[in-house]
Formats: structure tokens, sequence, C-alpha cells
């Protein structure tokens, strides 16, 4: 119930984690690595994922969000905030909503893993 109360914080439809990500074989969908986080009461990070139906993505686009979220989980958060913003731009919610976090991120204790404190 904790992922599910944050589809709506990343704009996504359908959100899961890495296990249940690694579970499916069905080849029906399409996986968007979205962050690595904490959520309340857990100390455990975990990625998630979107998923959509195969041919949703646009190519460039998956290939743009992930180069986005290796300069964002290594700190290198002007980089990061160029690519998301671009996506932005193109109508991408989940980049919108990282881009909005980038702002409020303490840089001198980033790890690369964000941290839910709300449900």
């Amino acid at each position: 119930s904790r992922l599910e109360s944050l589809t709506k914080k990343y704009g996504v439809v359908t959100l899961v984690s890495e296990d249940v990500r690694n579970a499916i074989t069905d080849e029906e969908y399409e996986w968007r690595k979205l962050e690595t986080i904490t959520v309340k009461g857990k100390h455990e990070p975990t990625v998630i994922y979107e998923v959509r139906e195969r041919g949703e993505y646009g190519d460039r686009v998956v290939a743009e969000y992930e180069e986005a979220l290796v300069y964002y989980e290594k700190g290198e958060f002007e980089k990061a905030s160029l690519l998301f913003t671009s996506l932005a731009h193109q109508g991408d919610l989940p980049s919108e909503k990282i881009l909005e976090k980038i702002n409020h991120i303490d840089r001198t204790t980033w790890d690369g893993v964000y941290r839910w404190d709300e449900k």
C-alpha cells in the first residue's frame, strides 16, 4: 500500500517494487526504473518501476530518463536537471516530479536514495 500511494507522487498509473518486477516474466509489459527509495516506516531501500504495456514508451524517452537518473543518483543534479527538464517539456510526469524534488534534496547527505517520510 505504501508503493500504491506513491503512484500520484510520480504521476504514473502503476508502480511496482524491484522484487515484483523481477518476478514477472511476461513480455507484454515494459518497465522503467523510476528511482531508489525508502518508504515511511522502512529503512531498506527498494528500486521502484513504472509498468506499462509494451510500446507505450518511446525508446529515446526511456534512454534519456535512464541517463538523467544515473546523474541524479550520483548527485550530479545540474546534469540530471537538464535531462529531466527536457523530458518534462515533452510531457513526462515522472521527470517533472523528480525535478520538483531535486530542489529540496540535502546535498550534504545525499546517497542516491530518496526517503519518503509520508504515505
